[in-house]
């Protein structure tokens, strides 16, 4: 029981974004290794008839649901910007909380901007 308590306490304190070194790295890594994987699934899902390429192609090509883009796997590259914004409010909250110490206005103003995208 102790183990399942310290972890809830560790999963609600990244949440709030009071992150230890270690535990900012293996979320910023986690973070990533999702995304990325997300995004890959919806590039690995994208017509081969449609020739995506990143070269040609913006990137937001693969959240289209354009038939001359990626039309059935268009939800794939959603989840994977939603999942992005959300997962991302933790480190915006661990940035106000480092930079409060130097200005609390500057950090409100950097943490609302980035918020809003």
């Amino acid at each position: 029981m102790k183990g399942l308590l310290g972890t809830m306490t560790s999963l609600c304190s990244a949440i709030k974004g009071n992150f230890t070194p270690r535990m900012l790295r293996r979320y910023v890594l986690i973070e990533a290794l999702v995304f990325w994987g997300l995004i890959f699934i919806a590039w690995m899902s994208y017509p081969a008839e449609n020739r995506y390429s990143i070269m040609t192609h913006t990137f937001s090509f693969l959240g289209s649901f354009e038939s001359k883009h990626n039309p059935q796997w268009w939800w794939i590259f959603s989840i994977a910007m939603a999942f992005w914004a959300t997962a991302n409010v933790p480190l915006v909250l661990y940035a106000h909380r480092r930079f409060a110490a130097i200005s609390g206005w500057g950090a409100r103003v950097g943490a609302g901007l980035f918020l809003l995208g």
